[in-house]
């Protein structure tokens, strides 16, 4: 199943996808660890062709809303994506 974040709308669990110009972000896997509180996923940063893949983890409760979720797994993803750019 295919999910598609939106800046107002998304959904976890199977795939969700951020475009932009120039990137394209995919949220595979979103799993929840009770033990340690928190939502998990890969997620795939394309930029230019090349896809980068990266771990995420964020820290919240079992009912945190979806399209947030998304979002902060989108955005940590981007950032070690954008932390290895020159600027």
């Amino acid at each position: 199943m295919v999910h598609t974040i939106c800046t107002h709308q998304a959904r976890l669990g199977g795939m969700a996808m951020l475009h932009s110009a120039s990137t394209e972000v995919q949220i595979r896997r979103v799993s929840y660890d009770a033990a340690r509180g928190a939502f998990a996923a890969r997620v795939d940063v394309a930029r230019g062709g090349v896809t980068f893949r990266y771990p995420c983890e964020l820290a919240a409760p079992a009912d945190a809303d979806p399209v947030w979720v998304n979002a902060a797994l989108a955005a940590r993803a981007l950032a070690m994506s954008d932390s290895a750019r020159p600027h």
